[in-house]
């Protein structure tokens, strides 16, 4: 009934354990066909030795070790060499422009140099030709009274800036009614020193002496204790700026210390 039915055969235990031993037989038998053979093994053990080289590659090998050597050697000295060369070459390019720049730097401060002295040149003669009619108009006295005295003198002077604050006298020039007077100190005068020349001032017949003359102090003179005044004053912007307000518009002049 199966059978007509379409069905598959049924198989028993005993078929299946004749596949399973067949099956194992042909695997053993191709495992033992690709074991290698014992005397190619052999074979090839004896034929993987190298043979000893003769004296023609020894000789051939010792002569390339040799140059090898030789060329490593030439060329460390002519790295050296060349190493020596360029450090010698990057000093003398660097002297070279250092001479250029000093060379430059002194030819552009003489140019500079030469500059300011003709303009004060050409200030100072049109002073002095104009110095006639300046006086009949009233005009502002710049005072810098700063001591120009050699280094080594300064270093072993006391009380410096003592000595360029007592130049205040200057304030009587105020004598003429046509002046004004701007006095530069290295140090703030007291207000009682101030009032005191005022008082005096008035005394002789000054009007209004504390609105013609004005006291600038640089700001950076504490710098050194031995530092001048006109130097102070070129380290100060803020002194500058105020010299520049007071003589705006205003006819003025410089009167500096003896040189």
């Amino acid at each position: 009934r199966r059978r007509q039915r379409g069905c598959p055969p049924t198989t028993t235990a005993a078929d299946s354990g004749n596949n399973i031993l067949g099956s194992f037989g042909t695997f053993c038998t191709e495992l033992l066909d690709s074991a290698p053979d014992p005397s190619q093994e052999r074979l090839f053990g004896t034929l993987a030795v190298p043979e000893p080289p003769g004296p023609e590659l020894l000789r051939a090998a010792a002569a390339t070790r040799i140059a090898a050597a030789w060329r490593g050697a030439l060329a460390r000295r002519a790295f050296a060499e060349a190493r020596l060369r360029d450090r010698a070459a990057r000093r003398i390019q660097s002297s070279w422009a250092s001479a250029i720049t000093r060379m430059l730097t002194k030819m552009q401060l003489h140019r500079i140099h030469e500059e300011d002295r003709q303009l004060h040149a050409s200030l100072m003669d049109e002073l002095s030709q104009d110095w006639f009619q300046a006086k009949q108009l009233k005009r502002v006295e710049v005072h810098i009274c700063s001591l120009t005295v050699a280094d080594a003198r300064r270093s072993r002077m006391d009380s410096y800036q003592a000595l360029q604050a007592s130049q205040i006298g200057r304030i009587f020039r105020l004598m003429d009614p046509k002046r004004d007077v701007i006095f530069v100190a290295p140090k703030m005068l007291h207000e009682d020193v101030l009032d005191y020349y005022s008082k005096i001032m008035q005394f002789r017949g000054v009007r209004n002496p504390p609105g013609r003359f004005q006291v600038v102090v640089p700001e950076h003179m504490g710098l050194t204790d031995r530092l001048s005044l006109s130097q102070g004053l070129l380290c100060s912007p803020k002194a500058l700026r105020r010299l520049r307000r007071l003589v705006s518009g205003r006819q003025a002049y410089i009167v500096p210390e003896a040189v």
